[in-house]
């Protein structure tokens, strides 16, 4: 996509990129009975990858990584594919669609659903990067819950030492499982703990996508020109549970409102409608044609051949 956020294309692909995400996790979350969904987190993962063009990496954190897969070209067929076992899936329908990068497009693949390891192999990638003299920078995304684990500490020591092309996002809902992040940690903020670790960091608003892709290409600005990692920690909301049979009744009512009126979506709705005079009208259409999209192309999929275990 273009890399001024300015140009109309950019922000529609912008705004197209998080209806992509959510209206695939409303289906998930519709017909799943153990889904993870990014509702509210749109902004962080759209922003965040972006930027990136030909030859970076995208490490995604597995919650709203199905945006982040769109936005480096799988197709919406493809994407489908990995949730329903098909084999027009990357993995041929062997890799459940939480996990299914491709290293074609230079996603890599979230191989497992246990929190960390992501981060070590994204940092792996960037030192390759290093080593073989490339331009290609590694945006690699974490919850806030993953923050307290060592691999991160590990891979954010690794990377300013060795001034690896990286930036760091902080997928920072508030919320691990069922606990606050704030009852655990000893942070104010992940960006005071990269901070410790000499790194440039910042703590953003995650609902502002416009505010996450700033921050966005100043790392990956910063990474390109040699200047080494950084760190952003973009705070947003899980709206709802850990996982779709999660009612999240430790969600109190007031904080969810708050949140909800913050909606990413929404948000930058109003965006378009009030800094660039787009109407409701061309924004309801745009809806209206994702939303098409993505059901039409999950029922062909659906319709498809299922993978045969036996023919493994």
């Amino acid at each position: 996509m273009p890399k001024d956020e300015t140009s109309i294309d950019a922000l529609w692909h912008m705004y197209e990129g998080m209806l992509v995400s959510r209206m695939l996790d409303e289906k998930c979350f519709q017909d799943f009975a153990e889904w993870y969904p990014a509702f509210g987190e749109e902004a962080v993962t759209i922003g965040a990858f972006g930027s990136l063009v030909d030859g970076d990496f995208a490490v995604p954190h597995y919650r709203g990584s199905m945006g982040v897969f769109w936005l480096r070209g799988m197709s919406l067929e493809e994407i489908i594919g990995g949730l329903l076992f098909r084999t027009s899936s990357v993995s041929l329908g062997r890799l459940s669609g939480l996990h299914g990068g491709d290293f074609e497009k230079q996603i890599l693949p979230s191989v497992t659903n246990v929190l960390g390891p992501n981060v070590s192999s994204g940092t792996g990638l960037a030192m390759a990067e290093r080593i073989r003299g490339g331009s290609g920078v590694t945006v690699i995304a974490f919850g806030d819950g993953t923050a307290a684990l060592g691999t991160l500490h590990e891979s954010v020591n690794m990377a300013k030492i060795y001034k690896l092309p990286i930036l760091f996002v902080c997928q920072n809902n508030q919320y691990s499982i069922s606990s606050r992040s704030s009852k655990f940690h000893s942070w104010d903020s992940v960006a005071s703990w990269a901070a410790g670790y000499n790194l440039p960091s910042s703590q953003i608003d995650g609902n502002d996508i416009m505010a996450v892709r700033a921050a966005a290409n100043e790392g990956i600005d910063r990474a390109r020109a040699g200047g080494g990692p950084t760190l952003v920690d973009a705070l947003t909301f899980r709206m709802g549970g850990h996982l779709s049979t999660d009612k999240a009744q430790y969600q109190s009512d007031e904080e969810r409102v708050k949140w909800e009126s913050k909606d990413p979506i929404k948000r930058f709705e109003e965006y378009l409608q009030n800094s660039r005079q787009i109407s409701v009208t061309e924004i309801s259409q745009v809806r209206e044609r994702v939303q098409r999209n993505v059901l039409e192309t999950w029922n062909k999929v659906l319709a498809s051949e299922a993978v045969s275990l036996a023919n493994q």
